[in-house]
């Protein structure tokens, strides 16, 4: 009758055992899903980041060739009405002033313009950033459950297995 009880018992720790390193190797699992899922994230970042940072720098370097070719245009209109002065000074003056109030117009446009798009990806990625994290929460959410489902199984199988004892030494 003991060793029948001290077999049962000791099957009973070697079966908790076996739980354990199972569920530990489960968790190891999420852990590195969970490593990786990070360090992927990172490197997406990255890439937008790189993306965002080439795309806004290509728009300004776009805008200076743009002023270059603008600033030629009007040199050599400038220096063909160098034979007019007298009579085209003061029309001059007005179409210069014209000009470069288009001119800032055009510029500043573009840049409030790069501004709205810098915010709307802004915006974009943050969203995608608040949805891996509404993810990860309830992954964590879910495999806390899970952990507490799976210590209720194991009480209550060591309870059955300890009450059959206990009717036998009875």
């Amino acid at each position: 009758m003991n060793n029948t009880w001290n077999r049962r018992v000791l099957d009973g720790a070697a079966n908790y055992e076996t739980r354990n390193t199972w569920n530990r190797r489960v968790l190891d699992g999420a852990a590195n899903y969970e490593t990786r899922n990070t360090w992927n994230r990172r490197v997406l970042d990255g890439a937008a980041n790189y993306e965002t940072r080439n795309t806004w720098n290509r728009r300004v370097l776009d805008g200076a060739a743009n002023y270059e070719t603008r600033n030629t245009w009007n040199r050599r209109v400038l220096d063909g009405a160098a034979n007019y002065e007298t009579r085209n000074t003061w029309n001059r003056r007005v179409l210069d002033g014209a000009a470069n109030y288009e001119t800032r117009n055009t510029w500043n446009r573009r840049v409030l313009d790069g501004a709205a798009n810098y915010e709307t990806r802004n915006t974009w990625n943050r969203r995608v950033l608040d949805g891996a994290a509404n993810y990860e929460t309830r992954n964590t959410w879910n495999r806390r459950v899970l952990d507490g489902a799976a210590n209720y199984e194991t009480r209550k199988t060591f309870q059955v297995e300890l009450d059959v004892c206990l009717d036998e030494l009875l």
